[in-house]
């Protein structure tokens, strides 16, 4: 199915769109843009499969790295290696856009699964184990409450 076509995954305040799918690119990668409405934080996380690029193409988005907080907007990049901990918000007034590139691809099968049922907590860190990310659950408390942010797909 071509991208377009593709319904767009909802997680509450945050919209991915699957640019390419792994079984388009014999497993490469796979591309989503992602809309992140104000004062929402998507799940904390780390891949243990994928090495991922983020690019913000429109707004502002907030990043946690591991330990590190900055503000990015339109036109920054950031590397998120396999193995480390993040998360991106959005606190700007208006929405956020993101290009993500996973590679090798599939992180979308966690997503198309995420936003398929309304799993929970404890669905969606079982979803999550079952594509190779691990949630980090302990960041959300304090970035809610500093950020007042509300969770998407938790």
């Amino acid at each position: 199915m071509e991208a377009a076509k593709r319904p767009a995954l909802s997680l509450g305040g945050i919209e991915i769109h699957v640019k390419m799918r792994a079984e388009e690119t014999d497993g490469a990668l796979s591309a989503l843009e992602v809309v992140v409405d104000p004062g929402w934080l998507a799940l904390p996380h780390r891949h243990a499969w994928e090495d991922e690029v983020c690019r913000v193409l429109d707004g502002e988005v907030g990043l946690r790295v591991d330990d590190e907080e900055l503000r990015a907007g339109a036109g920054a990049y950031a590397f998120l290696p396999r193995g480390m901990a993040h998360a991106y918000w959005n606190p700007g007034p208006a929405p956020a856009r993101l290009q993500l590139l996973s590679v090798p691809g599939g992180v979308e099968r966690f997503y198309q699964e995420l936003a398929g049922s309304p799993l929970g907590p404890l669905g969606a860190a079982s979803a999550a184990r079952r594509h190779g990310l691990v949630l980090v659950p302990e960041w959300i408390p304090d970035m809610v409450a500093r950020f007042g942010l509300r969770v998407a797909g938790g």
